[in-house]
């Protein structure tokens, strides 16, 4: 899974892919729970490897569990990997008293769970050449306007300057991601949206490349 998902990272601009799964294993010394991690670097570089993105992924588990536990870190040709037994973490909390002690209740609210579409996304690009004082947020902001609910992510990737005989211009290119929570989307559907953003952008002044 690690490596299928990988391959639509880059479409969405990430650095790292992270995936996590939580289950039942049945190795040969029984059923146990397992919390399994991985680690892939979409865009390498010389200052962190999968590997260490992982360490400091487990430890900070380590620091918000309050507990110490051993886990393996294995490297492959895709990234790095970790199992860590979560029977083995339970069994070393505190009793149930003592949890209540504790008053997790009083702890903050702040994280949430974020779902996510189980459909398939489109990407389009756009880019465009406008009027040197533009910025970057005006263009996004038109973008968003017209878009519509189904564009669930725009990114800036791109920007230069070009001289031109009636003087400087900006360009801008926009990676678009199309996805809805309750279909698969059809190549109409975000083409319409894409024609809206089009002609928006000409009306501002732009020249779509």
């Amino acid at each position: 899974m690690l490596v299928s998902n990988a391959r639509n990272a880059e479409l969405l601009n990430l650095e790292n892919l992270k995936l996590f799964e939580i289950g039942k294993v049945f190795p040969k010394s029984g059923e146990k729970t397992s919390f399994a991690l991985g680690v892939s670097q979409i865009k390498k570089n010389k200052s962190s490897t999968a590997e260490g993105i992982l360490k400091t992924d487990i430890d900070s588990l380590r620091t918000a569990l309050g507990a110490n536990f051993d886990c393996e870190i294995k490297k492959g040709e895709y990234g790095a990997a970790c199992e860590i037994d979560i029977d083995a973490i339970v069994s070393k909390l505190p009793d149930q008293q003592a949890l209540r002690a504790l008053g997790f209740k009083s702890l903050p609210k702040d994280k949430k769970y974020q779902k996510f579409s189980v459909y398939p996304f489109i990407v389009r690009d756009i880019a465009m050449f406008v009027p040197e004082n533009v910025d970057e947020k005006q263009v996004q902001q038109t973008i968003e306007k017209n878009a519509g609910p189904l564009c669930v992510q725009i990114k800036l990737f791109d920007v230069f300057t070009k001289d031109f005989p009636e003087g400087k211009k900006k360009s801008f290119a926009f990676r678009l991601i199309f996805q809805s929570f309750e279909r698969t989307l059809t190549e109409a559907e975000v083409n319409a949206q894409m024609n809206r953003i089009y002609v928006a952008l000409k009306d501002e002044g732009a020249e779509i490349r």
